[in-house]
C-alpha cells in the first residue's frame, strides 16, 4: 500500500431547512462515516458565526469531539464583507471564543490542550489580512488552497429576508486564484504572506491543499495526484463537502440519492486508491515539524 492519506472533510455551513432538517444531515454524514469504518477519521470545520453550531447543534458538536474526529473552524469572511485586519481578527475571535467556552463548559477543553488548531476560509477566501488574524488567534493547520483552480464572486448576507440566511452575489471578480500552484503538489509551511509559495518548508502555518470540493468526487484529479506519489512519500487527497449539499435547495430535506453519491464515492475511493483515512490533526503529526 502507498503512504496515501484521504482527508474527508466537511464544512458547517448549513444554508437549507429549519434547524431540526439541519441537525438531520448533519446526522445522515455521521451515521454514514460510521458505517464505512471512519469515526476518528473525518475533519469538522464547524461554522459557529454564520450557524451557531454550538447553541443549536451542541450534541452533534460533542459528538464529534467523543468520536474523536478533528473538530476545526470555518470562518466566511466573505458573508460578512470583511476585508481588513482588524474586522477579520475580530470576526475570528468571535467564533474561536465561542466553541472554546462551548468545550470549556462541556467538559471538553482538555480534548484540546492547545485550543482549537485547524481552520478553514470560507469560500477558500485567502488574504493576507486573514493569515494574519488567523495567526494571532493561533490558528496553526489550514487547508485553503485548491491547487489549479479559481473562485470567483464574493457573497454577503441579504437582511431583507427576517428568518432566512440568505446570500447575495455584490463581486463579481476573482476571490482566489490558485490555477498556477501544480495538483500534485504536498504540504507545505509558509507564514501570513506567501501561502502561495508551495516549495516553502518553514513557516507558522501548516498549509493542506483541497483536492476536490462538493459531493461529486472529481475522481480524474485524485488519480493524478495518485499517480505522482513516489514511494518514502507522504501523500494528502482532501475532499471537502457541505452537509446542505445533501438537502433539497428549497424545502430542507435530506436527500437520499445525495447520500448514497456520497458513500459512493467512498467506496470508489477504497477500492482505488486504497489509502489510509486520517483527520487533519493526526495526518499533521506525521508530517515534517520543520516549523
Amino acid at each position: 500500500m502507498k503512504d496515501i492519506y484521504f482527508l474527508m472533510t466537511v464544512d458547517g455551513d448549513l444554508r437549507n431547512g429549519s434547524i431540526s432538517q439541519r441537525e438531520r444531515a448533519i446526522r445522515a454524514l455521521l451515521k454514514l462515516f460510521d458505517s464505512e469504518g471512519m469515526a476518528g477519521k473525518v475533519t469538522w470545520y464547524i461554522n459557529e458565526n454564520d450557524f451557531e453550531w454550538t447553541k443549536n447543534h451542541p450534541e452533534v458538536v460533542l459528538s464529534i469531539v467523543e468520536r474523536r474526529d478533528a473538530l476545526g473552524i470555518h470562518d466566511h469572511f466573505d458573508t460578512q464583507n470583511i476585508i481588513d485586519f482588524g474586522e477579520a481578527l475580530r470576526f475570528c475571535k468571535e467564533s474561536y471564543s465561542k466553541v472554546m467556552k462551548f468545550l470549556k463548559h462541556r467538559d471538553k477543553d482538555k480534548d484540546y490542550p492547545q485550543g482549537i488548531l485547524a481552520h478553514r476560509s470560507g469560500s477558500l477566501y485567502q488574504k493576507a489580512t486573514f493569515y494574519k488574524a488567523r495567526k494571532e488567534i493561533g490558528y496553526r493547520i489550514l487547508s485553503d488552497v485548491w491547487p489549479e483552480k479559481k473562485s470567483e464572486g464574493r457573497v454577503v448576507l441579504d437582511t431583507s429576508y427576517s428568518s432566512l440566511m440568505t446570500h447575495k452575489k455584490v463581486f463579481d471578480g476573482t476571490m482566489t486564484d490558485n490555477t498556477h500552484i501544480p495538483l500534485e503538489v504536498r504540504p507545505w509551511r509558509h507564514d501570513v504572506d506567501n501561502w502561495l509559495d508551495y516549495k516553502s518548508t518553514t513557516g507558522f502555518f501548516l498549509q493542506i491543499p483541497v483536492t476536490c470540493m462538493t459531493i461529486y468526487l472529481d475522481f480524474e484529479r485524485l488519480r493524478r495526484v495518485y499517480r505522482s506519489h513516489q514511494e518514502g512519500m507522504l501523500s494528502s487527497l482532501t475532499w471537502d463537502i457541505q452537509p446542505y449539499e445533501i438537502q433539497e435547495s428549497e424545502y430542507g430535506g435530506l436527500m437520499q440519492e445525495k447520500l448514497e453519491v456520497v458513500q459512493d464515492s467512498i467506496r470508489r475511493v477504497k477500492d482505488e486508491f486504497d489509502p489510509t483515512f486520517i483527520n487533519i490533526y493526526d495526518f499533521a503529526k506525521i508530517l515534517p515539524t520543520t516549523s
